[in-house]
């Protein structure tokens, strides 16, 4: 009988309690063997792209509202704010359903969605057609960062490997839309639409590694070894799949839903995350208006106004990487406060919530 090592995904029984499959820990098919490095990589890719595309349009306010005839701020505003409604929407959906059909479909499809409505923005005839385009965009461009989390949960055992990853996942997706005013303020000078086609353009090196992303969720590698054996008539029963409950789209669906209903944690995580991120996200449309409407500043050198905020987000990455040893060092101590895995993160988060308060005042 052929060896697997998989691992299993959240809330399935390790691969290795599963009739039928035996355990090779030097398998090259073990995601966790030759699909890390390359799966980190690529959700960093994804993440980059996705939030850089979600502030393109900052840089570029003048010539768009030109071009189109549209100078009411609220109107301009909905550039950004669809864009992340389409954010908010796309994990709903995709992210549940990627524990279903698996990690490589869901990743893909939307990516390459991503890349035809930033496409689509570029040649939009009319002012609600770029605004519909922007929502889709931000809807596919989401789905990537939604899933990888699970994508690193799949792939890195290790809780400090884990960690590392996702606070250079944090950083880069952090930097991203702050680098999004910048280009387009430059690449808005040629045209409006070279906004949009600087993004495409950018996001297309990111598309062959994430077509040639594998499949790292357990039981669906677990089902489709199991397909390849009953194709190969080595008598492997159907009760040996792993248990991946029927498509029921209702409870896929409301999945995120019944979570943050039953999880206060959870929910009052999410709450703050999506405060953070809306006051993240009003710099791109106050910035403009406070140093080119105030200040005089040029649209291209204004998009320069959002770097220092790229400097904090680099600065968090370093002060992370500083962190984790000591808190490793901490833990082997046997510091008390150290012992608590839900202490493991929290010093990080006391630090910076004070911080962003009082940069919100400083702004002001």
């Amino acid at each position: 009988m052929t060896d697997i090592s998989l691992t299993s995904g959240p809330g399935h029984e390790p691969a290795s309690k599963q009739p039928g499959v035996t355990i090779n820990a030097v398998d090259p098919s073990d995601p966790k063997i030759h699909a890390a490095k390359y799966s980190t990589a690529t959700g960093l890719a994804c993440a980059f792209n996705g939030s850089f595309g979600t502030s393109m349009p900052s840089g570029a306010l003048d010539a768009i509202s030109n071009h189109f005839g549209v100078y009411d701020q609220v109107q301009l505003t909905l550039l950004n704010s669809l864009n992340l409604a389409g954010f908010v929407i796309g994990p709903l959906f995709f992210g549940p359903l990627s524990e279903y059909i698996g990690r490589r479909p869901v990743m893909i499809s939307t990516f390459f969605g991503y890349l035809v409505f930033m496409l689509a923005c570029s040649g939009a005839p009319n002012y609600t057609a770029l605004l519909i385009f922007r929502l889709l965009c931000g809807l596919n461009a989401a789905v990537p960062m939604a899933v990888i989390g699970g994508l690193y949960a799949d792939v890195l055992d290790d809780p400090t490997e884990r960690g590392t990853a996702m606070s250079l996942y944090l950083a880069i997706s952090g930097i991203g839309p702050l680098l999004g005013p910048f280009v387009s303020g430059f690449a808005s000078q040629a045209s409006w639409r070279w906004a949009f086609w600087a993004a495409a353009l950018i996001a297309v090196p990111t598309l062959p590694l994430v077509l040639t992303l594998p499949e790292t969720f357990a039981p669906v590698l677990h089902n489709r070894e199991i397909h390849k054996r009953q194709k190969n008539s080595e008598g492997v029963e159907d009760a040996q799949m792993a248990e991946l409950h029927p498509f029921d789209a209702r409870e896929i669906f409301l999945r995120p839903v019944v979570m943050m209903g039953t999880e206060p944690i959870l929910l009052f995580s999410s709450l703050y995350l999506t405060l953070a991120n809306s006051l993240f996200y009003i710099c791109f449309q106050a910035y403009p208006l406070v140093f080119e409407g105030i200040y005089h500043l040029r649209t291209e050198i204004a998009g320069l106004t959002y770097l220092p905020i790229a400097l904090g987000m680099a600065i968090f990455f370093l002060g992370f990487m500083v962190y984790t040893p000591w808190y490793d060092r901490s833990k082997a101590a046997g510091k008390p406060w150290a012992q608590r895995e839900i202490n493991r993160r929290l010093p990080i988060a006391c630090l910076a919530a004070p911080l962003l308060v009082i940069a919100l005042f400083w702004f002001v």
